[in-house]
C-alpha cells in the first residue's frame, strides 16, 4: 500500500469517527456526496436515504431570499449558524453548523460540520424568559425613597405635583402595599372610652 493511500484510509478513518456530524455537499447542486456515523445518527438517515439529497431538504422551509443569502454567505467566505434541522422521523433538532469550502474529487464542495446543541438552547431560552419575567417584576415594583414632606399634624403627605395626600393614599400609589384599618388602644382610649378595656392594651 502506498503512502498516498495510507494517509487517504487515515483521513476516512477521522472522517467516519468524528464526533461531530460530518456531510460533503456540491458546491453548485448542493447534493449530499458523503456522511459520517454521527451525520446517520443524528439526521436519523440511512447512508443510502441521504446520499444524493439536497441538503436544504435537511432544512425547515425558508423564503427564497434568505435561502439564496445563506448560499451566497457559504460560497463567498464560510460562515458560522446556529440552525434547526429536520430528521428523517419528522422532528427538529438545533445544530451549530459550520461551513468549509473544500476540494472533493476534483471539484470544490462544502464541508459541513454539525454539532447538536439541542439542550442548551432550550437553557439559553429558559433562560432568556426567566430574565424578561423578572425584568418585568421589577419594572411593577414601586418603591420609595428619599425625603417625604409630612404634615407634623394631620400626617398628610405632599405628593410631587404640590398637593397633599393622605399617607396611606401615597404610599398606596408608590408601592404595592394595601392598608386594612384599625384603631390603636391609645385612640382606642382617647375617642371610645366606654368601649376601652386595659386588658386589651396588655394584650395587644
Amino acid at each position: 500500500m502506498s503512502n498516498r493511500d495510507n494517509t487517504a484510509g487515515q483521513f476516512k478513518t477521522l472522517f467516519m469517527h468524528s464526533l461531530d456530524a460530518l456531510l460533503i455537499i456540491d458546491a453548485e447542486s448542493e447534493r449530499i456526496l458523503e456522511v459520517n456515523r454521527t451525520a446517520h445518527r443524528l439526521l436519523g438517515y440511512t447512508r443510502k436515504e441521504i446520499i444524493g439529497k439536497r441538503f436544504t431538504s435537511l432544512l425547515p422551509p425558508m423564503t427564497e431570499d434568505s435561502r439564496k443569502s445563506k448560499a451566497d454567505e457559504i460560497k463567498t467566505f464560510g460562515a458560522v449558524f446556529v440552525q434547526e434541522f429536520l430528521r428523517a422521523d419528522g422532528s427538529h433538532r438545533v445544530m451549530d453548523m459550520t461551513f468549509t469550502m473544500i476540494p472533493w474529487d476534483c471539484q470544490q464542495a462544502i464541508l459541513a460540520t454539525l454539532r447538536d446543541v439541542t439542550e442548551r438552547v432550550k437553557v439559553e431560552e429558559e433562560r432568556e424568559r426567566l430574565i424578561r419575567d423578572l425584568q418585568e417584576a421589577m419594572e411593577k415594583i414601586k418603591t420609595l425613597k428619599g425625603l417625604l414632606p409630612i404634615c407634623a399634624n394631620c400626617k398628610k403627605i405632599r405628593n410631587d405635583d404640590g398637593y397633599w395626600q393622605q399617607i396611606e393614599v401615597y404610599i398606596h400609589e408608590h408601592s404595592d402595599a394595601d392598608f386594612t384599618h384599625g384603631i390603636c388602644p391609645e385612640c382606642m382610649k382617647t375617642l371610645y372610652p366606654e368601649f376601652y378595656d386595659e386588658n386589651d392594651e396588655k394584650q395587644s
